[in-house]
């Protein structure tokens, strides 16, 4: 999934792991040349998934899954907070979504099966 900046990779199991979501974080050195630039987006990344991995959290540990992310970054100029927040936003919404609509696949396959 893409969001502006953003690449978000993503891998689900059924698995009964402590933490129901693990995050990586990601920023090239070939999309930011200095140090100081990749700590800062990593920073703005981490800052921005714990303001909204709630809904996440919530989600997965319902549904009783294991969820691991990858967050990359692409971009060739650092951005700021803001734009972060929202891109991160948007990334974990359609995560969500995407694994609402497996949910409600699931139990209509099922539904069907069994009728």
């Amino acid at each position: 999934m893409k969001s502006g900046l953003f690449r978000l990779l993503y891998v689900e199991t059924e698995s009964e792991q402590k933490l129901p979501v693990q995050v990586l974080i990601a920023v090239p050195k070939k999309n930011l040349r200095h140090a100081v630039d990749r700590n800062r987006m990593k920073r703005l990344i981490r800052e921005a998934y714990r303001l909204s991995k709630h809904k996440l959290l919530d989600e997965y540990s319902k549904a009783g899954k294991h969820l691991d992310i990858a967050i990359i970054f692409m971009g060739k100029l650092c951005v700021n907070q803001a734009e972060t927040i929202a891109a991160i936003n948007v990334l974990l919404d359609r995560l969500i979504e995407r694994n609402e609509i497996a949910m409600i696949e699931k139990s209509t396959n099922k539904s069907s099966n069994h009728g």
